[in-house]
């Protein structure tokens, strides 16, 4: 049995400076150390802000780029591990990616989008190549990015992989809610495993998105509290129902191949 406390970062989604955005981040650190928190989680693109392919050009980073090393040292400062949503500069292509620093402070994984849904995300990102699994404090993580979540195949493939937590930054709008209302509790449910998916805040300037953080345990039960303001928003990881869930029915070891 293997244990991990989070933190969803529901950040407002108002356009500001790159130090106003790692002095929130710094603030979030703060507060969730006070919780004994082990891993934060971001939305999707918490660096540069959604939706403005000029800024995200601009802020976009490559590797070891000061601020993902200073925020790397806030993760080493507090001993708290970070799931980071960032726009990534690779040679000429920019990617929609995550990346993960251990509680050390250590770069142990980083995930590139692979669907894409609209113009502007097509014309901005290129497209990522692979599901993989990290462990972190022993549990199998894996990470996908909003759109990609809305595929039964993509959080499949990450159970199949191995995954017990599927991390989800997202920045999901609020027309959409129904993807943080009913489809992350089914694809908890339907492969037995925690899903934490982290958008931004429906704040009073900014009220595009839906606001609708959740966690996810794998009966499919969300542990988390309904707020759709600007907030840390907390939820225990705790292998041991993984593997209740999975006694009583187990999706992962059904296969209908042979019905077709």
């Amino acid at each position: 049995m293997k244990q991990i406390n989070m933190a969803l970062f529901q950040c407002s989604a108002i356009q500001r400076s790159m130090d106003q955005v790692y002095k929130d981040l710094e603030n979030a650190f703060v507060k969730a150390s006070k919780k004994k928190v082990d891993l934060i989680v971001t939305p999707e693109l918490y660096l540069s802000g959604y939706s403005n392919s000029k800024i995200i050009k601009n802020i976009a980073q490559s590797k070891n780029s000061k601020i993902l090393k200073n925020i790397s040292l806030l993760a080493k400062k507090f001993q708290i591990g970070i799931v980071l949503g960032y726009p990534e500069k690779v040679s000429n292509k920019i990617y929609n990616s995550a990346i993960v620093f251990d509680d050390k402070g250590n770069e142990i994984f980083n995930y590139r989008k692979l669907s894409l849904p609209n113009d502007f995300e097509k014309n901005c990102f290129s497209i990522g190549n692979k599901i993989d699994v990290f462990k972190f404090k022993g549990i199998k993580c894996s990470i996908l990015i909003c759109y990609d979540v809305e595929f039964p195949e993509l959080t499949r493939k990450a159970a199949q992989l191995g995954a017990e937590l599927i991390i989800v930054p997202t920045a999901l709008r609020k027309k959409w809610r129904i993807v943080s209302e009913k489809i992350i509790p089914t694809r908890a449910y339907e492969n037995s495993l925690y899903l934490a998916y982290c958008d931004y805040a429906n704040g009073k300037i900014n009220s595009t998105f839906s606001g609708g953080s959740t966690v996810c345990a794998p009966n499919g039960n969300k542990l988390t509290i309904e707020t759709s303001k600007t907030n840390l928003i907390y939820a225990n990881i705790n292998t041991k129902n993984i593997i209740l869930k999975r006694k009583e029915f187990n999706f992962l070891h059904k296969s209908l191949k042979n019905n077709y």
